[in-house]
């Protein structure tokens, strides 16, 4: 059985990954960063969560501080990897060239020479996000460990919504992921993460069992004008 290192937040694309790589055969491990974004402890939690389901090693990595002093003293969130909460909150740049090297290094040291990334199509915005990208920083890596390392995106051709599907079909828990940016224990539901998510599942026409804080909202209101 060869093994696999996956780059896991615990959102609905990576754990739907996640599943994927079990039933592909693969000795999965799953590693978690947090360079500083806000939703790190959610994601941290969440990412718990499913790897204790599926049985699998875990293991998370601070760089908070470390990416603070790098960046300057940068008091914002910092965003490595995903859609920032807002449209004007940029990625770090080379952020995923970050990550994927980290990751690459980690594997390298528990004998993986697979690195799967759950990035997809609708991901393409970013101009890392690319097939050419993943296969030219696969080569680079390889040279340097004077053997065959690949990292894998086996979603890149596919939508959020598509990957959304899978992960239904796979039977996950899709209500317990995390894709909000805010660091809670329920979902904004504003932020682009949350919208994203909306829409995937509405595109598949599924039920969002996923709890929203603008609804709970919604709901104490309704609560309150009834018994008014």
């Amino acid at each position: 059985m060869e093994k696999a290192v996956l780059l896991f937040s615990g959102g609905p694309d990576s754990t739907t990954l996640a599943y994927w790589i079990k039933e592909k055969g693969y000795d999965l491990n799953t590693l978690t960063f947090n360079f500083g974004e806000e939703e790190g402890e959610a994601e941290q939690r969440t990412a718990q969560y499913f790897t204790s389901e599926l049985n699998v090693p875990h293991k998370f990595v601070s760089f908070e501080k470390v990416m603070r002093d790098f960046y300057m003293g940068d008091e914002d969130p910092i965003h490595i990897l995903r859609k920032a909460g807002t449209n004007d909150a940029p990625i770090k740049a080379f952020g995923a060239g970050v990550a994927i090297s980290l990751a690459a290094s980690y594997a390298a040291e528990i004998g993986a020479s697979h690195l799967f990334y759950a990035v997809h199509k609708d991901d393409t915005i970013f101009r890392e996000n690319n097939k050419e990208f993943f296969q030219l920083i696969s080569k680079a890596i390889s040279i340097e460990l004077g053997k065959e390392f690949t990292v894998h995106t086996p979603f890149l051709d596919k939508t959020k919504a598509e990957v959304l599907k899978i992960g239904h079909d796979f039977g996950i828990r899709l209500d317990e992921t995390w894709s909000c940016a805010t660091n809670s224990s329920i979902h904004c539901g504003s932020c682009a993460p949350c919208q994203d998510r909306k829409n995937a599942f509405k595109l598949n026409n599924l039920p969002d069992n996923t709890l929203y804080k603008e609804l709970t909202s919604k709901n104490e209101t309704l609560q309150l004008d009834t018994k008014a």
